[in-house]
């Protein structure tokens, strides 16, 4: 009988387990964000794009831009192209490639730096709401 009610305990002790932690695909809870960056009107490959949340508890979330210009982003720790976590968030991209010049390697910015730091770029920060499409489109510039 002792071994009859030990294994109903495990299997009791596995299911709350499992409830708890393995039926969600969402642990995060994020939702799908997307969108485009153009600059100057034009699509650009390889833009990374930055969401930085304003609420410090939460993660960072990156994406990068296709041929087309448009990217998914994707949350620390979530699976990929999946989203981000609902909140308010500001928005950085850049597009850098490395030179060596001299021995010394020079960073080489593809679109205009100041759109790396949110402060300088004086883009508004979006909000990522459960619910909503999430699609956000930029049009950078270069001057």
């Amino acid at each position: 009988m002792y071994k009859k009610v030990t294994g109903y305990l495990i299997l009791i002790f596995v299911t709350i387990i499992g409830l708890f932690y393995g039926c969600s695909n969402n642990p995060l809870g994020v939702v799908l964000v997307k969108g485009t960056v153009k600059v100057d009107g034009k699509n650009v490959d390889g833009i990374s794009v930055t969401f930085i949340p304003i609420d410090v508890n939460e993660r960072s979330v990156t994406g990068l831009t296709t041929a087309d210009g448009s990217f998914v982003l994707t949350t620390a720790g979530a699976k990929f192209g999946t989203g981000a976590v609902p909140g308010k968030y500001h928005v950085a991209f850049s597009k850098v490639e490395f030179e060596t010049v001299n021995e010394t390697v020079v960073e080489k910015f593809l679109i205009p730096s100041k759109y790396s730091n949110p402060t300088e770029s004086k883009i508004e920060p979006v909000e990522v709401e459960n619910g909503k499409s999430n699609v956000f489109n930029f049009d950078l510039t270069t001057n």
